[in-house]
Parts: C-alpha cells; sequence; structure tokens
C-alpha cells in the first residue's frame, strides 16, 4: 500500500482565524493510498463515482461486465482498523445487480450512510430503455467492518418511463434516500425530477423502501437536467439542474428543498429556494455537482470561465438563518483554483463535511501531462461562521499519476477522510480506473481519536476531543460530542 499523507494544524478553535490555524499545502505533491479493483480489467471507469462514511467506503465502476457488457458493479472497502485514521483499507464485498444486464451500467452514481447504501443503474430497462433504477443494499451485520453486504431492494419511479434515467443520481440519510432522474419529462423534454424514498420501519435495515414523493421544480423547463446531481442531509436537500437558463443558456441552478415537517420521514418536501450564481452565464453549467452539509451547500459550475474557458469554479451558500428550515440561502463565496486555467473543469466533483470542502478538477494538466486530475481542498476561515469567507489549503495529485487519469472525476469527504476517483487510471489496463484515499489528521492534543459521540458510534465529529482536551467539537446533525 502506499503511504497515507497527513495534514496537521494546530488546535482547531471556533473562532480562530484561517491565516493563524492552517498550513498551507497548495504548493505540495502528497500521494495517498491508491485502491484498485482486485479483478480489474480495461475499461471498467472503477472510480466513476465514490462515496465514504465513517470506516466504510464505496466505489462504482459502471462500466464492468460481469453481468454483461457494462451492466456494472461497485466495490465496497472497509478499514483495516475501525477509527484508526492511520489504518489501510481493504476490499471487503464486490456488488452487482441480481438482476444485472448489458449496459445498465449500475454503479454510476453512489451513496452509503452507515450500513445502508443506495447504487445507481440509470440505464436499466425496468420502466422501458434507459428508465433507470437503484439497488439498496445493507450490511448484514450491522456495524461489523467485516461483514458482507446483501441486497435489500430494487427501487424504480413509479410512473417511470423510457429514457427518464432515474438512478442518474443517489443520496442517502438515515432513513430517506433522494434519486435523480435528469431526463423525465414532467415538465417538459428532459426537464428531470427527484424521487424521495424513506425505509418502511425507521431504523430496520431488513426493511423495504416506499416511494413518497416526486419532486419537480417550480419553474422547471424543458433541458433543465434537474436532479442530475442530488444530495441530502437531515430535512434538507439540494438538487442539481445544470441546464436551467435563467442566466443563460446552461448557465444552470440548485434548488433546495425541506421537509415540511421536521424529522417526520413520512412528511411531503417544499421547495424553499432556487440558487443561481450571483456572476453566472452562459455555458457555465452551475449545479453539475452539489453537496450539502448542516446549514452550508457547494455547488459546482465546471465550465465557468473566470481562469479561462471551461476552468470552472464552485459556489458556497449558507442558510441565512442557522437550523431555520424555512430561512433563504445566501451566496457568501465562489472558489476558483489559485493556478485555475482554460478546460480544467474544477467544480464538476464537490462534497462539503463540516468546514472542508473538496473540489475535483479532472482536466487540470500538471507539469506530468494534460489531464492528470488533481483536486483541491478549501476550508472555512473562521470554524463554525457561516458568514465566513474560504480559503485554499491544500492541491491533492497522484504520485503516481499519469496523462490522461483524470484524477478528481469523482470526490468524497467524511471525517477528515477524502476519496478521489481516477477513472482513466491504467494500472488494470487502459482506463480500468483506480481511487486514492487521502487523510487529514488533527495534530497536537486533537490528534488522537476520541470517545465517539453519545448517540453515535462513527466518531462523526469534524473535531474529535482527545481524553482530557477542552476544545469542543463540532458534529454532525444527530450527533452530540
Amino acid at each position: 500500500a502506499f503511504a497515507q499523507p497527513v495534514w496537521t494544524w494546530p488546535h482547531a478553535s471556533s473562532t480562530g482565524m484561517f491565516s493563524d490555524a492552517f498550513t498551507d499545502l497548495s504548493d505540495e505533491s502528497l500521494t495517498g493510498t491508491k485502491l484498485l479493483a482486485d479483478d480489474g480489467v480495461y475499461y471498467e471507469y472503477f472510480g466513476y463515482s465514490v462515496s465514504n462514511d465513517g470506516d466504510t467506503m464505496v466505489i462504482g465502476a459502471p462500466y464492468d461486465d460481469d453481468k454483461g457488457v457494462q451492466s456494472g458493479s461497485a466495490y465496497v472497502f472497509t478499514r483495516d482498523t475501525a477509527g484508526d485514521l492511520t489504518s489501510g483499507w481493504t476490499h471487503v464485498a464486490k456488488l452487482t445487480a441480481d438482476d444485472g444486464a448489458a449496459s445498465d451500467y449500475f454503479g454510476m452514481s453512489v451513496s452509503i450512510d452507515g450500513d445502508t447504501m443506495v447504487i445507481g443503474a440509470y440505464y436499466d430497462d425496468d420502466k422501458g430503455d434507459n428508465s433507470g433504477s437503484a439497488y439498496v443494499y445493507t450490511r448484514v451485520t450491522a456495524g461489523d467492518l467485516t461483514s458482507t453486504w446483501t441486497q435489500l431492494a430494487k427501487l424504480t419511479a413509479t410512473d417511470g418511463a423510457v429514457n427518464d434515467e432515474f438512478g442518474y443520481s443517489v443520496s442517502i440519510d438515515g432513513d430517506t434516500m433522494v434519486i435523480g432522474a435528469r431526463q423525465d419529462d414532467d415538465k417538459g423534454t428532459d426537464s428531470g425530477s427527484v424521487y424521495v424514498f424513506m425505509r418502511d420501519t425507521a431504523g430496520d435495515l431488513t426493511s423495504g423502501w416506499t416511494q413518497v414523493a416526486k419532486l419537480t421544480a417550480g419553474d422547471g423547463a424543458a433541458d433543465d437536467r434537474f436532479g442530475i446531481s442530488v444530495s441530502i442531509d437531515g430535512d434538507t436537500m439540494v438538487i442539481g439542474a445544470n441546464g436551467d437558463d435563467d442566466k443563460g443558456n446552461n448557465a444552470g441552478s440548485a434548488y433546495v428543498f425541506m421537509r415540511a415537517t421536521a424529522g417526520d420521514i413520512t412528511s411531503g418536501w417544499t421547495q424553499v429556494a432556487k440558487l443561481t450564481a450571483d456572476d453566472g452565464a452562459a455555458d457555465d453549467q452551475f449545479g453539475i455537482s452539489v453537496s450539502i452539509d448542516g446549514d452550508t451547500v457547494v455547488i459546482g459550475a465546471y465550465y465557468d470561465d473566470d481562469k479561462g474557458g471551461n476552468s470552472g469554479s464552485a459556489y458556497v451558500f449558507t442558510r441565512a438563518t442557522p437550523g431555520d428550515l424555512a430561512s433563504g440561502w445566501t451566496q457568501v463565496a465562489k472558489l476558483t483554483a489559485g493556478d485555475g486555467a482554460v478546460n480544467d473543469n474544477f467544480g464538476y466533483s464537490v462534497s462539503i463535511d463540516g468546514d472542508t470542502v473538496v473540489i475535483g478538477a479532472y482536466g487540470d494538466d500538471t507539469d506530468k501531462g494534460p489531464e492528470f486530475g488533481s483536486t483541491y481542498v478549501f476550508m472555512r476561515a473562521t470554524a463554525g461562521d457561516l458568514t465566513s469567507g474560504w480559503a485554499q489549503v491544500a492541491k491533492l495529485t497522484a504520485g503516481d499519476g499519469d496523462v490522461g487519469d483524470i484524477f478528481g472525476y469523482s470526490v468524497s469527504i467524511d471525517g477528515g477522510t477524502v476519496v478521489i476517483g481516477a477513472i482513466w487510471d491504467d494500472d488494470k489496463g487502459s482506463s480500468s480506473g483506480s481511487a486514492y484515499v487521502f487523510q487529514l489528521a488533527l495534530a497536537s492534543s486533537c490528534a488522537q481519536v476520541s470517545t465517539p459521540p453519545r448517540n453515535g458510534t462513527d466518531n462523526d465529529c469534524v473535531v474529535p476531543l482527545a481524553h482530557g482536551d477542552t476544545c469542543t467539537p463540532v458534529c454532525d446533525d444527530g450527533f452530540t460530542a
């Protein structure tokens, strides 16, 4: 295995400024642990989608051929020692759809939360050609990292139809999952929609799932592609529509929906905001990627031209009133790469956890050649302050990367662990794909992993406490330090 890099910074503070608290690693080349499919072969695109939660990650390979040409698969990796951030990762399961078939592209999208994951197969044909589906898997033994996984359910839209592409995007949080169908035609050809499913019995891993809502944009129109990206956290979700034309043709937008009754998973959903970039322009494709954590949303616009044609950008929005689901949202930052250039495609993938955002730029050209790819790390200048600005603190590249690997095609961050897909890596054959894991480690007295939060088992705090430490952790919704 490759050695893991360690990013260190002094003791975090809710009031400490970026310039005093963090080390700028932007000019350093860091090499993470590299993951490959044990049975990988050419053109599988392992790393096309990635998602991690705690000590488990799932990596999609939608061009895998196990159930037919491009039927697709997904691989599950777990940390060798639970909670040990310096530990390596082991492949524990390869998942394919029980009824998988050629050209389903199972693994196009993935999302994991705890012992449950959802995997999209956007070209499945159950409701007509390319109508799409999604599959739910649960860990056989809850909390056991060595456990196998079992397919629990196959989900399709109740009104699914030809070319809807249900499953192009997926996201799960607790007992709720959202699934995008970017080419649904309810508001015009390829206007798009999103479906919400809930677990029939909350917390029961053996329970089935039921569709409870279908969402469309209040002002949806043809070719908006509402649902090309989705992300849910608690009672709030954000949905990308990269083809929206409010700021020009394909300028893009994103929509925020909230649960009508907070905490009630049987509740309906209401659109509370439509987000566009303050400086949005034609063909920016704002909304190609979205991610939400708490009161903060990050949205990619990978064809923005600030640093040259298609150099890309990402925008940060925060809730005007923290914790108020009915509150509006305000743009607080526009992020671009410090060394951004033409065709970097910065913002094609984004992920946020706490005060940290990771942004993929798969088209970045390094001194090693074109489309090498990179990923940028940004942190909030003042931890926990929603009005704060953001600063770039690192640029990540693959230590063994090569021309055309497009490292950064997919990204995910959870609790300081970052996973990045490089789908055109050639280690197992041309475009077999790979993924890299980077670890953010706290220095000094906060370096040791604390006891888990009282009502959680994954130590999901952004700033874990060492025993006897006095710093205050910032935890995800639903966790208590």
